[in-house]
Formats: structure tokens, sequence, C-alpha cells
């Protein structure tokens, strides 16, 4: 004795009142959970965060060049009270954004350290689009404990920027504050 066959999906059984089931179709997933819409997403990103990134020209100093550091921890200085002129060096006048001489840590709040200061265009061409200069702050030991940044989106040629950057960080635990980069585009 053979046994019947079995019936197909939706046919009925071989016994009175059996049938099959059909298998519902699975539903489509969505077209943003498919595994090559990330990849192409990623890819995307990729090329648009090189493209955007590579157009920046930083002014920064050269690696080889010595950053001025002031140390906040020593009194302030007669010419404003609360803050520190720094003993370093200006940025040399070839770059296109420099920072001049004689900036200013600020302490005088007790909540917050900002660093004061005049950044110049050195070109004969307008900067409309962003410019950001920032500062390394270091605790007592000198580990890095935070950053002080400013930005603008306008410096006429030739012409300054009066900037005042908030440090990041506790102020208890400043030590000193360095000249990192300015950038801009």
């Amino acid at each position: 004795m053979t046994n019947p066959p079995l019936p197909q999906p939706g046919q009925p059984g071989p016994y009175p009142g059996s049938a099959t089931p059909a298998p519902e179709p699975k539903p489509a997933k969505p077209w943003f959970k498919r595994w090559w819409v990330w990849v192409l997403a990623v890819i995307v990103l990729g090329i648009l965060g090189n493209a955007l990134g590579g157009g920046q020209r930083s002014a920064a100093p050269a690696p080889s060049q010595s950053k001025p550091a002031v140390d906040v921890s020593a009194p302030p200085s007669s010419t404003a009270p609360g803050s520190q002129p720094t003993q370093g060096e200006p940025e040399p006048a070839t770059e296109r954004l420099t920072l001049e001489k004689g900036w200013k840590v600020d302490k005088s709040n007790q909540f917050a350290i900002f660093v004061t200061g005049y950044v110049r265009n050195n070109s004969t061409e307008p900067i409309n689009t962003y410019v950001q200069i920032t500062f390394d702050v270091l605790d007592k030991s000198g580990a890095n404990a935070g950053t002080c940044l400013a930005n603008t989106n306008t410096i006429d040629a030739g012409g300054r920027w009066k900037f005042k950057a908030l440090c990041s960080g506790e102020p208890k635990e400043i030590g000193k504050v360095r000249f990192k980069e300015i950038t801009g585009f």
C-alpha cells in the first residue's frame, strides 16, 4: 500500500475537508532597510566629507614652530584685571590669517575662562565663509584639559577680527593656555 501523494499548496488534500494552506508571501523590506542603501550612503558621505574637508586652507603655523603658552596660575599683569599678556611672538605675516601678539587669558569670571585677542587677514581678499581660532587648555600637570574656541564668518581684506574664545574645562584646573591653530576658508 502506498501513501497518497502530498497535495500542492492551496489544493485539497486526500482526505475530505483537509487542505494545505498556501504560504503567505514575505512582505518586501522598505528601501531604507536594504544593505545596499547603507553601503551607498557611507560611500556618498565619505566622498562629500573629503570634498568639503579638502577645501579648507589652514593658516596654522608649521609644526616645527613653537607655540606660545600662557600660564594662567601666575598673577595677572596690570594691563587689565583678570587677564595676562602672552610672551610669544605673533605668527609670521606670510600666512593669510595670523594671531596678533598680545592675546590674553581672561580669568576674571569665576565660571569660565576666555582668551581674547585679534586675528589679522593679511590678504587682499575678504573672508566671507568661516574662520576659527583654537587654543589648547592644559592642566597644572601639562595634560590636555580642554579647548578654547571662537569663530566668525567674515574678516575684511587686510582687516582684523577681535575674538573672545570660550575655554572648556574647569576654571580651577586650568594651568596654561596654548595657541593651537587658525583655520579659514
